[in-house]
């Protein structure tokens, strides 16, 4: 597969146990997308993750199994950074497309690195972009 990106929600999912059957399953594609070159995320996904996992989650993590879980994360994926010229893309970005701001930080950012695969339950914001192909683990066929 080409370079792609794993979304936020999919970290999520994989850690959550309260999750379900969506749970099962990111739990296995972040199993295998940490064995396969190409697989990417944006620090501003370990940023959302340990928002979520910290401060909304169901599942109960110490301080260092998180920290534990952010320092797997670095090492084992292409981690992408950003800087001003992306945020300005990212405004730019959000207004053309009517996205959320920080959806729109991510599709700057894949798009300075030459990403145009993302992993994500959020279809419906990235769909509006026409070059992003949009993956969907939890939806057969996608």
């Amino acid at each position: 597969m080409t370079d792609f990106l794993i979304d936020s929600n999919i970290l999520v999912y994989s850690i959550d146990g309260a999750a379900g059957s969506k749970h099962k399953i990111a739990k296995d594609l972040m199993r295998r997308y940490m064995e396969q070159s190409g697989a990417t995320i944006s620090i501003q996904n370990i940023v959302e993750f340990a928002r979520v996992i910290s401060e909304k989650s169901k599942t109960q993590l110490t301080t260092q199994e998180q920290m534990n879980l952010v320092h797997d994360f670095n090492y084992s994926f292409k981690v992408l950074t950003y800087g001003p010229e992306t945020v300005s893309s990212a405004l730019k970005i959000s207004s053309l497309h009517n996205i959320h701001f920080f959806d729109a930080l991510l599709v700057a950012t894949m798009s300075e690195n030459g990403i145009k695969h993302i992993v994500t339950e959020n279809v419906t914001d990235f769909k509006k972009v026409k070059w992003l192909k949009v993956l969907n683990p939890f939806k057969s066929g996608e």
